[in-house]
C-alpha cells in the first residue's frame, strides 16, 4: 500500500512478553464460520490449559477488536492443526474487517505435529481491527488452535549478544511383559525448549532481569531465534522453565541462560 510502513527486515532474535489478545474476551473475536461445541473461539485466549478452538471450515475468517490501537509487530498461532500447505493471511484497518492500514500476503510453511506459523508486520504498525484468514489445502473439515499471539515483537537491544540452541523432550515411557517381552509405549507429550546463552553490558542487567525473567515466569513468551529462517521448527510460544543466574565475564560484561520451554 502506498504510504504504509516497509516490510520488516530484521534479523534480532524475537523475545515477547507482551500479548494483546490477553485480556480480550469472546465478545471480542467475531466470524461467520461454525465453530465445534465445547470449542470456542474464546480458548484461543487462554495459554495454560492445553484446550483449542475448532473451527469447522477449510476457510474462514476470524475478525479481532484489541479495543484500542496497539503496536503490532508480530501475529503467532500455536497449537494448530495446520500444515505445510495451508496459509494464514493477516490484515488491519481502521474499521473491523478493513484492511486500509494493512494487507499481508498468505503465508504458509507450518510444521505438522508442531502447528506454530506466524506472520511479521510492517514496521511501525498500530492498529485496534485485525482479520485472520486461513485457506487449508487440501481443504479440512475442521481447524485447530490453541493461542492466537498478537504483540509488538520485542527484540533485546543491539548490543545483548546471543547463542541458543533447540531441543527435544522426549516424554515416552515404554513398559515390558515379563512373559512375553510385549511392548507397550506410552508416547506422551513432546515439548521443544529453547536454550539461550546471553551476553550484555552491565546496563542492560537490570532491564534484561525485567524482560526476560521476571514476566516470563508468570506469563506466556513468544519466542523465534531467526523471523527470517526457519520460524516454523524454531519458534513457540512458551514460559520460562530454568534461568542460569547472571555471571559478571568482566568489567563491562554480564552472561546468563534460559530455557523456553514450549506449551502444550
Amino acid at each position: 500500500m502506498s504510504g504504509s510502513p516497509s516490510p520488516d527486515t530484521d534479523r534480532r532474535i524475537i523475545v515477547d512478553h507482551v500479548n494483546h489478545t490477553a485480556g480480550l474476551t469472546a465478545a471480542d473475536l467475531r466470524t461467520t464460520a461454525p465453530v465445534a461445541a465445547g470449542l470456542p473461539l474464546a480458548n484461543m485466549l487462554d495459554a495454560w490449559p492445553a484446550r483449542v478452538a475448532r473451527i469447522a471450515a477449510a476457510s474462514f475468517s476470524i475478525d479481532i477488536d484489541l479495543g484500542d490501537a496497539k503496536p503490532v509487530g508480530v501475529l503467532a498461532l500455536a497449537r494448530t492443526s495446520l500444515g505445510p500447505g495451508d496459509m494464514v493471511a493477516w490484515s488491519a484497518g481502521t474499521l473491523r474487517g478493513g484492511n486500509d492500514l494493512w494487507q499481508g500476503p498468505a503465508v504458509a510453511g507450518a510444521r505438522t505435529g508442531i502447528g506454530f506459523h506466524m506472520a511479521l508486520a510492517p514496521a511501525g504498525l498500530v492498529a485496534r481491527h485485525l482479520r485472520m484468514t486461513v485457506i487449508t489445502a487440501p481443504a479440512s473439515q475442521h481447524v485447530d488452535i490453541g493461542l492466537i499471539w498478537i504483540g509488538p515483537g520485542d527484540r533485546p537491544e543491539a548490543n545483548m549478544a546471543y547463542g541458543w540452541r533447540l531441543e527435544m523432550e522426549d516424554a515416552r515411557r515404554i513398559a515390558v511383559a515379563e512373559a512375553s517381552g510385549a511392548e507397550w509405549v506410552d508416547r506422551g507429550p513432546k515439548r521443544r525448549s529453547l536454550v539461550f546463552d546471553f551476553s550484555m553490558t552491565a546496563g542492560d542487567r537490570q532491564a534484561a532481569i525485567d524482560r526476560l525473567f521476571d514476566r516470563g515466569l508468570t506469563r506466556p513468551v513468544l519466542c523465534v531465534p531467526a523471523p527470517l529462517g526457519d520460524w516454523p521448527r524454531e519458534g513457540m510460544i512458551g514460559r520460562i522453565a530454568a534461568h542460569g543466574g547472571f555471571v559478571r565475564t568482566d568489567p563491562l560484561f554480564h552472561s546468563t541462560s534460559l530455557t523456553i520451554r514450549e506449551l502444550l
